[in-house]
């Protein structure tokens, strides 16, 4: 591998210089957005072939890709989409996506220089009924662009998505080795939902938005910040949005990290994750009642309702606890079946709205119900396509803008039954591993795997109604690590099983 770099050091050098000029020239011959596009592929294609001619790397570089995975889902939720940081002579660029990017590039380079990374990320794609799911679910969306009236605004969409959505997904796959990689990632995920807490404590406080100061200042802005603005009242209500696109953004991500809070509270020997998780759950009613949003409350009653229900059966069935922790479950069960039905009544009477302006959401997601079924008849199968579907059964405001409240009904729209179905499946399938779960939640690696289950749970039932999909990598990376859980979970009761082999032979037989 090292002796190409040895052969051919003058022509590299000499196609960098090309390569160089040409960015030179494009900056200022070809328009801004056109020269950094140019560039971009130009440096990728510089990393690539120098990736191809580096030598192969034995080791894996844990601490530095723990550092940009941090990163990388850190800057996602911290900094909101919208923001730009101006820089004179330069397009105005977003820091997420910049951030983002360089993650992404140095996936790719990871992959071309590390063989066990690769081995990894390939055993687990083809091993993987999720990966399955995920791989028919972006070709299906891809199909759909063929039937797209505006072929350009679903491509646009698509492209968007694979770069929002998809590494995701595979960083999880191929940084996230084992369990303890993921226990990790949790508590970063805690560590973050505290410092959004922080950032909406100061936005209710002062009932403005800092980041909003920072939205480019063109025609391209005016409609996302008149939407924001209306957005910020009900009622007479300030509502916050963070580091978010919308208050219900907000929401849903409280809402899909509570059960990664929950688990942390679970942590042995742990004081300090234990103590972020605690001071997580006490900041969670602040988000709820900063963003007045019904949607959050229902879900954080039935995060805790169903992630009560499985520690009690965990607690009330299992034989090895003993005596009395199978009572304290079984009563535990009980009181939790009872709040079970608390929050299921609950669910309804907000879902019914306790003021006139909530009961009108409420028709006018029903509305748009019957409206989506309407218009996916004549387009079942393909949908209308990415980013274009949703207007066919939208329902348009006072101001002019259209919304459709449900990612459900937008996946139907956009890309037919298939992508509907599929999106579902994601949820159902995290549905059926959770309750799966149910021997061995008693245990903190237990708890873990439960507990990223529910957040994919919650987050499709969040999907029920919203369709804004700003939030959508937090799926995609919970989705690869149910994977990696999965994994190595299976590889734990192998090793369980093999000791306890070995344990029942004769003792001249425990050495070989």
């Amino acid at each position: 591998m090292q002796q190409p770099i040895k052969v051919l050091p003058i022509f590299i050098w000499m196609l960098f210089l090309v390569l160089a000029l040409l960015i030179g020239l494009a900056i200022p011959l070809l328009p801004m957005k056109v020269s950094t596009i140019f560039g971009l592929m130009i440096i990728t294609a510089m990393g690539i072939i120098v990736a191809f001619l580096l030598p192969a790397r034995e080791s894996v570089p844990e601490r530095m890709i723990a550092a940009l995975l941090v990163l990388a889902i850190a800057s996602k939720f911290l900094w909101p989409s919208f923001s730009y940081i101006p820089i004179p002579g330069l397009p105005t660029k977003n820091p997420q996506r910049l951030i983002w990017a360089a993650c992404l590039l140095y996936w790719v380079y990871t992959l071309m220089v590390n063989k066990e990374l690769r081995e990894r990320l390939a055993k687990r794609l083809s091993q993987s009924s999720t990966s399955l799911l995920v791989g028919i679910f972006f070709t299906w969306r891809f199909i759909a662009i063929f039937n797209s009236d505006y072929p350009d605004v679903s491509v646009r969409i698509f492209l968007l998505e694979l770069f929002d959505y998809v590494p995701a997904y595979l960083f999880a796959l191929t940084w996230l080795k084992h369990s303890i990689d993921v226990r990790r990632i949790t508590t970063s995920l805690v560590v973050v939902l505290i410092c959004i807490q922080f950032i909406t404590l100061i936005e209710v406080i002062t009932k403005s938005n800092l980041f909003l100061a920072l939205v480019p200042t063109d025609t391209s802005s005016e409609e996302f910040l008149a939407a924001a603005t209306e957005t910020k009242m009900r009622a007479g209500f300030y509502r916050a949005q963070a580091s978010f696109n919308h208050p219900l953004l907000l929401a849903q991500f409280a809402v899909s990290v509570l059960p990664l809070v929950l688990a942390g509270l679970f942590a042995k020997g742990q004081m300090l994750r234990r103590g972020l998780s605690v001071f997580a759950l006490l900041g969670i009613p602040m988000i709820l009642w900063a963003t007045q949003t019904r949607t959050a409350m229902a879900s954080a009653a039935v995060v805790v309702v169903v992630a009560g229900l499985l520690v009690a059966y965990n607690a009330a069935t299992v034989k090895q606890h003993g005596f009395n922790k199978n009572i304290g479950g079984t009563i535990f069960l009980l009181c939790g079946s009872l709040l079970a039905v608390a929050a299921l009544f609950l669910v309804i009477g907000l879902a019914e709205g306790r003021t006139a302006e909530e009961s009108g959401s409420t028709f006018a997601r029903v509305l748009m119900l019957e409206l989506a079924l309407d218009a996916a008849k004549d387009s079942w199968l393909l949908g209308y396509g990415p980013g274009v579907g949703g207007y066919k059964a939208a329902l348009t405001s006072s101001n002019g803008r259209s919304s459709l409240d449900s990612q459900i009904l937008s996946q139907l729209l956009e890309a037919g039954v298939v992508a509907m179905v599929v999106y579902s499946l994601f949820f159902f399938q995290a549905g059926k591993r959770f309750f799966g779960l149910a021997k061995v939640a008693g245990t903190e690696a237990g708890i873990t795997y439960a507990m990223w289950c529910l957040t994919v749970v919650i987050f499709g039932f969040t999907s029920l109604v919203l369709s804004t999909p700003h939030n959508m990598p937090l799926l995609f990376f919970a989705l690869g690590a149910i994977v990696v859980l999965k994994e190595t979970s299976i590889s734990a009761a192998s090793a369980t099983q093999e000791k306890r082999q070995l344990f029942m032979r004769p003792n001249f037989l425990r050495h070989e």
